[in-house]
């Protein structure tokens, strides 16, 4: 064998044995990496209805972490579009979003590769949970009382208006008041924004309204009960970040024919788009009482065809898959019918959904309306209270899946 083919066959075999070595080197490193890999989370438990927040730690650069599916991972602040989801670097907070109908306990599951550990977490009952019923009442009672008489045009608007807007900067909204007049009445919508950190100029709206009929005092369930589901459910959404805007609004002249949301229709700024919109009109007097709660998507023009697939998809979905509560309890439908707000946007081609609970009320526009009729017709003061809840939740849960379009697609198996 010549010098120049012993040092070719050498230097072959050195470069198969370095190729080689650096496979295998890699596959050792691999391997090591699940063999010393490790996981901490505490605390092991959780709240009902509430963002809870757990410290995490690990030595993974990337893995993946599955909780089931009617539970929300938080990433970046922002609520993610499923249950499962890969994280690049190691993060020494994770938190999760759980509806109120969580009880027992559930597991998070963390994983990459060969390795994967489990972590069973008990969950507590809803106390500081992100709604409140007893709150609810407690803002019910007050308006009510504080501002009975709110009729549009009168004095005690002004007074109502101004309470609002505190209320909504409490939340850290921006807000601002449009003031107008129409049939020689001042009217006041009251308006809360929630910006939106990636599509501030898409908008999902709710609102409703809370002028009252001349002949009314407290206007309780029409439509303090609707006023107050909005700061309610501005509330919780406050403590979250958005894709998009959410604008809480808050309409007067209502009763005098969609005064409010109309001129809040006709001077949407040009750079925006809506993308849904929710009202609340006499709500309250629903599930879990022996009342339904109506989840009415419109417009309906042709009701042989599905004309709003996506609000009915969120409406279903939250529902049947997020809340899990019996669906005899709601009336999710398309229908081209309403004399409330949601009317005001059909004409610019949004879909909307209007929430109501009882229809036939002993109270509606006279002096019966207050918060002691409710209370009897809900059963008493907790069931009250329990109905307020359910439109709070229902609507929490439709403005998490209307920010984000891949929550929307997502189906639960």
């Amino acid at each position: 064998m010549s010098p120049k083919y012993k040092i070719g066959s050498i230097l072959i075999v050195i470069f198969m044995i370095v190729v080689a070595w650096g496979y295998l080197g890699r596959g050792l490193e691999i391997g090591r990496e699940d063999e010393h890999a490790y996981a901490n989370l505490l605390p092991l438990t959780a709240t009902a209805g509430s963002l809870s927040s757990f410290n995490f730690e690990t030595n993974l650069k990337s893995y993946t972490i599955n909780v089931p599916n009617n539970i929300l991972i938080i990433k970046d602040d922002i609520i993610s579009h499923n249950s499962t989801l890969t994280f690049d670097s190691p993060m020494d907070n994770l938190q999760l979003l759980l509806p109120p109908t969580v009880d027992g306990s559930f597991p998070i599951h963390i994983s990459k590769g060969s390795f994967e550990v489990s972590f069973q977490v008990t969950v507590k009952e809803d106390a500081g949970a992100l709604v409140s019923g007893d709150e609810y009442h407690d803002y019910m009672r007050t308006f009510t009382t504080r501002y009975a008489k709110r009729s549009t045009g009168y004095p005690h608007m002004e007074q109502a208006a101004s309470y609002l807007e505190q209320q909504l900067k409490s939340f850290k909204l921006d807000t601002e008041i449009q003031r107008f007049q129409q049939e020689n009445r001042d009217v006041l919508n009251v308006i809360g924004y929630h910006r939106g950190i990636n599509r501030p100029e898409e908008w999902v709206v709710l609102g409703g309204h809370y002028d009252i009929k001349e002949k009314t005092i407290e206007g309780a369930y029409d439509n303090a009960a609707g006023t107050v589901a909005v700061l309610e459910i501005a509330k919780a959404i406050s403590q979250m970040k958005t894709d998009r805007t959410i604008v809480l609004c808050l309409w007067s002249g209502e009763e005098q024919g969609l005064w409010g949301s109309e001129f809040f229709v006709n001077n949407i700024p040009e750079n925006v788009t809506i993308k849904a919109y929710l009202n609340y009109d006499m709500v309250g007097l629903n599930w879990p009482q022996v009342y339904q709660l109506n989840v009415l998507v419109g417009p309906d023009e042709n009701g042989a065809e599905v004309e709003n697939p996506e609000l009915l998809n969120v409406s279903n979905r939250v529902i049947d898959e997020i809340l899990r509560y019996p669906s005899s309890g709601f009336d999710v439908k398309e229908t081209g019918e309403g004399s409330s707000d949601q009317v005001s946007f059909w004409p610019i081609g949004v879909s909307t959904i209007y929430f109501s609970g009882l229809i036939v009320y002993p109270g509606y526009h006279n002096k019966v309306d207050d918060l002691a009729t409710m209370e009897v017709l809900a059963g008493g003061r907790e069931r009250l209270k329990e109905g307020f809840e359910t439109v709070v939740w229902v609507s929490y849960y439709a403005v998490i899946l209307l920010d984000n379009d891949e929550l929307i697609k997502q189906k639960d198996t």
